[in-house]
């Protein structure tokens, strides 16, 4: 009876116990449950690696000779997941990256990074280039303009041929590979032949405008890789003037004086006196084919003037340079022709009387027809005087003047004038004279009275 009332006891008091524990329960606070973890999104980071240089988060440099795709792959990003939570957790799958060419500009890569097919980053890559050695004999323009031009002076030489401006410009490499023609030969740079204009052989020298020359010019680039650093800065290609000027001729030198006298000699075709050349000599120095030399003159005057020149035909390749300034013509030379001085022909025969210092013959009854004396015979009028026979006190004369042919030539200076002589009486001959002295001329006394 005990034991039965035992167990309903404890029956009674589970029954109880457990409504109570369960009442306890709805009152009190309920169980925290477990907060769920969303994505938010990805971020990318780049991984340190010795064959690129990280220049920034979304910039990297590689070396010209490296091929990109051969030092970037999955290991080269670092891709995090970002949770609502703030949980973080680096990804090992699930992302994949794209590298494009940029065709141009600054950078030569563009990689894209993507988790679950959205672009997490962009990577810019700058491909590092080859320093090439300066170019030692080019120097910026100092006209305004921009580019640069050819410090090295070239001349028209007619036993050089054709210039290649390539084989003029040096470089800083050491000789003899210090041309710039040996960069083109290696495919470090070359000529940009697609440039309107481009001019890099020539053998005819540029338009001169006294002291200044017209230019050739052209491009010249960097081939991919390689670069020029010009103060600081990286440049890739250069614009370069050059000029081919005109040979320098030495100026032709006076050798001669500059005052002349007319000169003549005879012709015996023409039975006249004939005008000689006469001009300036100089010495040309041994280019005489290219210059119209000096011209002759054969008349008298008080001023000529001549210039050397540069035949037209060679114009554009030689040039004289006068004070300073390129030309195709020297200075002018001033030089006169004087006149022949022609003297009066003179009495070869007679006896010049000492007493008045006239010519004198003795009557003969004969005409007197003097002799003339002159190496120039030939240029006079001679007028003798008619019947030049009897002796009288008077002079006779004889005109002289110049042929009008030489007369109006202006080449001769002579006076018109008159040669005068005189016939004297004959002596008594002296034969009879000293027959007379014989004759005893005494009259007899007995014819006297």
């Amino acid at each position: 009876m005990k034991k039965t009332l035992k167990k309903i006891l404890l029956a009674f008091a589970f029954c109880l116990v457990l409504p109570l524990s369960l009442l306890l329960v709805a009152c009190g606070d309920s169980p925290e449950e477990p907060q769920q973890r969303i994505f938010n999104y990805a971020s990318c980071s780049l991984a340190a690696d010795v064959n690129y240089t990280i220049l920034s988060e979304t910039e990297i440099s590689i070396s010209k000779d490296v091929n990109i795709r051969d030092v970037i792959n999955n290991n080269s990003f670092v891709v995090t997941a970002h949770y609502s939570n703030d949980e973080t957790e680096v990804v090992t799958e699930g992302y994949s990256f794209h590298i494009y060419n940029e065709n141009g500009g600054y950078y030569k890569y563009r990689i894209e990074v993507l988790y679950n097919g959205t672009n997490v980053t962009t990577i810019f890559v700058k491909v590092e280039k080859e320093t090439l050695p300066t170019l030692t004999n080019i120097v910026p323009n100092t006209d305004g303009s921009s580019g640069y031009h050819l410090a090295k002076e070239l001349r028209y030489d007619p036993t050089h041929g054709g210039y290649n401006v390539l084989t003029e410009i040096t470089t800083s490499d050491e000789a003899p590979d210090n041309l710039l023609m040996n960069l083109i030969a290696a495919n470090k740079v070359y000529v940009d032949t697609d440039y309107s204009g481009s001019v890099t052989n020539s053998n005819t020298p540029n338009e001169c405008y006294g002291t200044y020359y017209s230019s050739y010019y052209f491009r010249i680039c960097a081939n991919e890789g390689y670069k020029w650093v010009i103060n600081g800065e990286d440049v890739t290609d250069l614009y370069i003037n050059w000029t081919l000027k005109k040979a320098i001729l030495e100026t032709p030198q006076l050798t001669s004086a500059r005052q002349f006298t007319f000169q003549h000699e005879w012709n015996n075709t023409e039975q006249k006196f004939v005008p000689i050349p006469q001009g300036l000599t100089f010495n040309y120095h041994g280019h005489e084919q290219y210059l119209n030399v000096a011209d002759t003159q054969t008349d008298a005057s008080n001023a000529y003037y001549t210039t050397i020149s540069i035949k037209e035909q060679y114009e554009d390749y030689f040039t004289f340079v006068v004070n300073g300034v390129e030309t195709t013509s020297t200075q002018s030379y001033e030089w006169s022709i004087a006149k022949m001085q022609i003297a009066m022909p003179t009495i070869s025969d007679g006896t010049v009387n000492p007493n008045d210092g006239f010519v004198h013959y003795t009557y003969t009854g004969q005409e007197i027809r003097p002799t003339l004396q002159s190496n120039v015979m030939e240029l006079f009028n001679i007028s003798l005087p008619q019947n030049s026979t009897d002796a009288y006190e008077g002079a006779y004369g004889i005109s002289v003047s110049l042929k009008d042919e030489y007369y109006n030539s202006y080449n001769y200076q002579f006076s018109s004038g008159t040669l005068s002589y005189y016939i004297d009486k004959a002596p008594f001959p002296q034969a009879i004279l000293d027959d007379l002295q014989a004759v005893d001329f005494t009259l007899e006394n007995e014819y006297a009275g």
